[in-house]
């Protein structure tokens, strides 16, 4: 079948901010996340990979719409692995 696409450059963008903390937590604006987010996920198996017990208190100021098929949660674990 044919396919047609189209891309637009957009300036939405999340905002993550990282610190140390005795425990892994994620707040998305201002919300704490208590289920696993791709984010969480990402997280704990690196810990798991490292064999570490540090934690990280990870807040998302979240621009991009959830469930929007932009990539954002995808781009936001791959952010949070390079700065953790």
């Amino acid at each position: 079948h044919l396919l047609e696409s189209v891309f637009l450059k957009l300036t939405l963008a999340d905002k993550i901010y990282i610190q140390s903390s005795n425990n892994l937590i994620c707040h998305v604006n201002s919300n704490n996340i208590h289920g696993e987010n791709i984010v969480i996920k990402a997280a704990k198996k690196l810990q798991n990979y490292l064999g570490i017990n540090a934690g990280a208190r990870i807040t998302i100021e979240k621009n991009i719409p959830i469930g929007a098929g932009l990539g954002g949660g995808s781009a936001n674990a791959a952010l949070v692995l390079q700065l953790l």
